[in-house]
This record gives structure tokens, C-alpha cells and sequence, in this order.
């Protein structure tokens, strides 16, 4: 007497978690204010060497930037990040110690390799500034 096949049920579980991660690819140049013309400001310096990737399965997302401390008085540091698409870059954002919107209107997205400018801006006001480091901290936030 042949028997029948056997079947067994199994019960698999699956959960996604809410996911978002940024990276940046490295660090910028040392910005180096050496040259002015008569009678205007010192010219600035940009570095766009850098860029970022970012994943999020969030919906309506934004890019935030922030300094650990401020820039030395009558000296500027500004960001530009390239938007992903769908997204909106808010341009040239001068950055301080509290966030400022760099990126907004991110939904679930995967984006890698998105340019990032930043350009150091010096007043004749500042002097000779010593070498100062600034740690920029970015953020994908709810938004």
C-alpha cells in the first residue's frame, strides 16, 4: 500500500522597522581664505569634492545641517545640498548651531552620490583667523 504525501504549515513572521540612514563620503578641503581684490572682501573659497547618500522608508522627510559652535566673528560657512528627486534643496544655507533646513520634501527615497558645496565666506572685519575646526552634523528628520 502506497501512503499519500505529508504537508506541514509553517508560520513566518516579518516586520519592517522605520529606516534612515545618511552618509557622507568625506571631508571637505581645508578652506584657505589667501587672496582679495583691492578694496572688496577676501574671496571666498568653495569646496564641492564632497557628496552624500541617504535611504529612508519614512514618508516626508527633510536634510538638516548644524555647527557644534559658532563661526569665528564676521566669518560665514554656507551648504548647498543637491536635492534627490522629488525632494527640494532650499540652495546656499549659511549654517549656524541651531539646524537649518537643507533638503525638504523627501518621501521614501534611496538617492547615492548627491553633490554637497560648501563655501567659507570672510569680512575684512575678522582679521587673521587661526585655523578653527567645526564639526557640521547632518540629519534626515521627520519633516
Amino acid at each position: 500500500m502506497v501512503m499519500a504525501g505529508s504537508t506541514v504549515n509553517y508560520v513566518v513572521n516579518y516586520e519592517v522597522k522605520p529606516l534612515t540612514d545618511i552618509s557622507i563620503d568625506k571631508d571637505p578641503r581645508p578652506f584657505v581664505i589667501n587672496t582679495a581684490v583691492a578694496g572688496e572682501d577676501p574671496t571666498p573659497v568653495s569646496d564641492s569634492s564632497t557628496s552624500y547618500s541617504f535611504s529612508t522608508n519614512g514618508g516626508a522627510k527633510k536634510i538638516t545641517a548644524a555647527l557644534d559652535q559658532a563661526t569665528p566673528a564676521y566669518t560665514t560657512l554656507t551648504v548647498k545640498l543637491a536635492a534627490p528627486s522629488g525632494g527640494v534643496s532650499s540652495g546656499e544655507v549659511t549654517l549656524g548651531t541651531a539646524p537649518e533646513d537643507l533638503v525638504t520634501g523627501i518621501g521614501r527615497k534611496k538617492a547615492k552620490n548627491l553633490n554637497i558645496t560648501y563655501t567659507f565666506y570672510d569680512d575684512v572685519r575678522s582679521g587673521v583667523v587661526p585655523t578653527t575646526v567645526l564639526k557640521v552634523t547632518f540629519t534626515v528628520t521627520d519633516g
